[in-house]
């Protein structure tokens, strides 16, 4: 699976990884980068900060009720946003961010053609650092479909 680690020294999911034979492979690091619709305020903006952001509605994503902090499906800031919505469906995440001043936090990593260019993302500054990467088993070789898969996304995301 591809994951998102803020900490690559974090004892909790550094435990969980060896108690379950994982092996964490990084690909690549961002910063937390700002979504919302191309019609929004901030759109304009090359970086956004905490103080620009913390006005507009803030959407966070929740998958099911025994959701982890640890494994949240948007990346957290520690922002005190005016407002939250809270969703379990990602087209209405979506579709929030296209028709209102709402945002979310993520990699940055959006692939326009799913949105004509509609969602944009905004680096924040001084925003938190993120590996990103996938699991393997320590001791399990992958397939030549997940090396392939591996390959496109190494050639897909830093553009």
């Amino acid at each position: 699976g591809i994951l998102i680690v803020e900490d690559l020294s974090d004892k909790y999911t550094n435990n969980l990884f060896k108690k379950n034979n994982l092996i964490f492979n990084p690909l690549f690091n961002t910063v937390s980068h700002l979504f919302v619709g191309s019609h929004h305020p901030l759109a304009c903006k090359k970086t956004v900060t905490k103080n620009d952001i913390v006005k507009y509605p803030y959407i966070t994503y929740e998958q099911g009720e025994n959701n982890s902090m640890q494994f949240s499906e948007e990346l957290l800031e520690p922002f005190a946003y005016e407002k939250n919505i809270k969703i379990n469906d990602r087209a209405t995440l979506l579709n929030l961010l296209l028709a209102t001043d709402s945002c979310t936090v993520g990699t940055g990593i959006m692939i326009s053609k799913l949105n004509n260019g509609s969602i944009i993302s905004i680096p924040i500054e001084n925003g938190k650092s993120y590996t990103i990467g996938y699991i393997s088993k320590a001791d399990f070789k992958l397939s030549e479909n997940a090396l392939k898969f591996i390959e496109i996304i190494k050639e897909i995301v830093p553009k």
